[in-house]
């Protein structure tokens, strides 16, 4: 290690372990601290400065790992004394920046996306022109034929909402406007963090006045129904996503669409296309939880019989964390199917056929627990029953979890 103590830890920021970048980023903050702490000025505005320039060659350069370890350095030294903190602030947000121009990787981009939302809820310098381009940018690169950067965009503009709601605000309708093609994306990767950039905005239009913002809901929607009704794969998955996340930010808008909704998802639950399933599975008890009593009356019986089905194919796991979502939103209406449930927990935990045969699913432990939790009592003789089998894979956190629960639920 050198005379200034960073050599080992710039070193170690090229490690593969993203554990080991987290520690020494966290390190080179403390160190740079205690240079602060300890050294004239002068002289420590000199180290500083070295010690950035070795930062940004990372970020900047060619091997991925070292980039990846440059943004957790950056992120941590966010926060840290520096003597310049706004020119600091500022060239950490150019490089980062600049750095999502040449790297087409999903984890670096997402890491640089979260970094710039760090950067842009710091106090340390005005932020306003630096989100200003940042957004605009986001909403260019949303048109881009280039998939990584439309990518980069979605997953920015996310963070930008995230942590920069009132700069963000001023420009929510072109953000709408341009978002909606991107939900469909050829890529399922930039369909999915689409749908996570569209949720961070309808909770900013869900923290205000929503009457203003129907005809953008109109928009969303009708995309949305259409792509699930009449769309190829693409669109069919896109319009699954989105109409999770209008469940969760409209209010009572999807009210009177409500069966439209549920009638269209139900046509899809036994789609050729496995992402389209696994979707329609997660969807079922968003559905339920938005409108539980009409749930019940219309859709709670083939909404069980097809979750049963997928507990016994290879994505038992997927369809055993929906039915203890979907038992959390229905209470007692779980209640009748609930020998068969247990009993496929029963299998789950010990199955004895099939491709799964003699393997443990850890989500029957977390099912287990919302069953406890939205039934309580009537869950005690299944208990009894499930307590060996639960321990049959051995002490995990999941099981110390879901024994907490029932040790809070069923004292007795």
């Amino acid at each position: 290690m050198d005379e200034t103590g960073t050599s080992g830890l710039l070193r170690d920021l090229r490690s593969k372990s993203p554990g080991l970048q987290y520690s020494t980023a966290k390190g080179l903050r403390d160190h740079i601290e205690r240079l602060h702490r300890d050294l004239p000025a002068p002289t420590f505005k000199t180290l500083e400065a070295r010690i950035l320039r070795s930062v940004f060659e990372l970020v900047n350069g060619s091997d991925l790992n070292a980039k990846l370890g440059g943004l957790r350095a950056i992120d941590q030294l966010i926060e840290a004394r520096s003597a310049e903190p706004e020119l600091k602030i500022i060239k950490f947000a150019n490089n980062v920046s600049n750095s999502l121009r040449g790297c087409g990787d999903a984890e670096f981009l997402e890491r640089a996306a979260q970094v710039l939302g760090h950067l842009a809820r710091t106090n340390v310098t005005p932020n306003q022109d630096f989100v200003e381009f940042e957004v605009n940018r986001g909403l260019e690169w949303l048109q881009s034929e280039q998939t990584p950067r439309r990518l980069a965009a979605c997953l920015v503009l996310r963070a930008l909402s995230d942590n920069a709601h009132v700069l963000f605000s001023l420009r929510i309708r072109p953000f709408f406007e341009r978002i909606l093609p991107v939900l469909s994306d050829p890529s399922q990767g930039v369909r999915e963090a689409a749908t996570e950039a569209l949720s961070a905005c309808l909770q900013i239009l869900a923290e205000r006045h929503q009457s203003v913002y129907v005809s953008l809901y109109c928009s969303i929607y009708s995309q949305a129904l259409d792509g699930l009704q009449h769309g190829v794969s693409e669109e069919v998955h896109g319009g699954l996503l989105t109409m999770g996340e209008l469940l969760i930010h409209t209010g009572d808008f999807m009210l009177p669409r409500f069966n439209e909704v549920c009638d269209a998802v139900m046509r899809l639950k036994d789609h050729k296309k496995t992402v389209i399933q696994l979707t329609v599975t997660r969807l079922l008890p968003k559905l339920a939880a938005y409108c539980p009593d009409l749930f019940s009356r219309q859709y709670m019986d083939e909404c069980v019989n097809h979750l049963m089905r997928v507990v016994r194919r290879g994505d038992r796991g997927e369809g055993f964390l929906a039915i203890g979502r979907l038992s959390i939103a229905m209470k007692a209406c779980i209640i009748p199917p609930l020998p068969r449930i247990v009993e496929a927990i029963h299998d789950g935990m010990n199955p004895k056929t099939g491709r799964n045969r003699n393997t443990f699913c850890p989500e029957t432990l977390i099912c287990v627990a919302d069953l406890v939790k939205a039934v309580g009592a009537t869950m005690q003789p299944h208990i009894v029953a499930l307590m060996d089998p639960m321990f049959s894979a051995g002490l995990s956190e999941t099981l110390i979890g879901t024994l907490d629960v029932i040790r809070q639920y069923l004292p007795s």
